[in-house]
């Protein structure tokens, strides 16, 4: 019983932590934030840089999320050059994802089109 409801507390305090962290990114104009990755972009890197390659279905056991929530989050890290689809290490039919070089480097967290300090 005891183990439910510190399972439903923690559960609670999650969700609260991401309320918050989605109002703290909404406080300021678009323009004024510093560029940072998206929350399940970063969520998705870390569990890939512990565990290694893992496949869309693995991950999204992990997170115990749907499979297509998962497809879609790791759909846009992909665009965004953060994750690459890689052959499956032990052979399995199933394509495994993995941080990208960038994302490794830390290169991601940084932009490209930084604008150049005043005065030049």
């Amino acid at each position: 019983m005891a183990e439910k409801s510190g399972s439903r507390t923690l559960k609670a305090l999650m969700y609260e932590h991401m309320l918050m962290s989605r109002h703290a990114l909404q406080g300021s104009a678009p323009r004024l934030r510093p560029e940072t990755l998206e929350r399940s972009a970063a969520v998705l890197l870390a569990r890939l840089q512990a565990s290694g390659p893992m496949s869309v279905g693995e991950l999204a056991e992990a997170f115990d999320l749907d499979v297509s929530t998962v497809h879609r989050q790791v759909a846009a890290a992909m665009k965004s050059g953060l994750i690459e689809r890689v052959e499956d290490p032990d052979g399995g039919s199933a394509r495994k994802h993995r941080p990208s070089p960038r994302a490794r480097t830390g290169s991601a967290r940084t932009s490209a089109a930084a604008p150049t300090p005043w005065p030049p």
